[in-house]
């Protein structure tokens, strides 16, 4: 009775695993050190490709010794080698800039949704000279700012 219960339940999953894997995954492409890379993932949030292309555009250009400021700092380091911090959990831009400038921070980026974009939206918005934008992603889900002018002692 238990083998007859697992072969029921094997014919009844067995088509949608085998769908799942074929069909319901995301293609990941980016540069890694001038090769093409690609993938599938189950998920890949939306804002993913826009973040991967924003590091494909930011790596020939960003020093070696620039820090970035971003919300996966992790895979910021592992695709470009740039050192990367979070951007500071404030919400207050002027103290946030405060923050930023202790680092110090070369390069932002400012998702259009999610948790960090509170943070990174005062920061902007309250510090306009500071930033400059340099890059925007596809449909507006991500923007690259450079820092601009003086920074202010810590």
């Amino acid at each position: 009775m238990g083998w007859a219960v697992l072969a029921l339940i094997g014919v009844q999953v067995l088509p949608a695993l085998r769908d799942m894997y074929r069909q319901q995954h995301h293609v990941v492409e980016y540069q890694h050190q001038g090769e093409r890379v690609t993938y599938r993932l189950f998920y890949y949030a939306p804002v993913g490709p826009a973040f991967d292309e924003a590091l494909d555009w930011l790596h020939p250009r960003a020093a070696p010794g620039d820090v970035i400021a971003a919300g996966d700092p992790q895979w910021v380091y592992l695709r470009t080698g740039r050192k990367a911090v979070l951007p500071p959990f404030e919400i207050d831009g002027k103290k946030a800039q405060q923050l930023i400038d202790t680092v110090p921070v070369k390069y932002l980026f400012a998702p259009a949704t999610g948790g960090y974009h509170r943070f990174t939206a005062a920061l902007i918005a309250e510090n306009p000279d500071a930033w400059k934008h340099i890059w925007g992603g596809p449909n507006g889900t991500i923007d690259v700012y450079e820092r601009v002018g003086p920074r202010s002692p810590p």
